[in-house]
């Protein structure tokens, strides 16, 4: 199972259940884009879970 993956499910069987609610997960690229399509973990990730990917060159 892909990381992205695991915590989007945890995040919709677990956490969305509780009072605190879902995790939000913000990325930060830092130097090579993974933010986009080509190489998106970091992008799908952060999508995925409520949160934002930035990158920064």
């Amino acid at each position: 199972m892909k990381y992205t993956d695991c915590y989007t499910q945890y995040n919709k069987d677990y956490r969305m259940k509780t009072t605190a609610g879902m995790v939000d997960i913000d990325t930060i690229s830092i130097g090579s884009n993974f933010c986009n399509q080509n190489r998106k973990w970091l992008g799908e990730l952060a999508n995925g879970n409520g949160g934002n990917c930035s990158v920064i060159q």
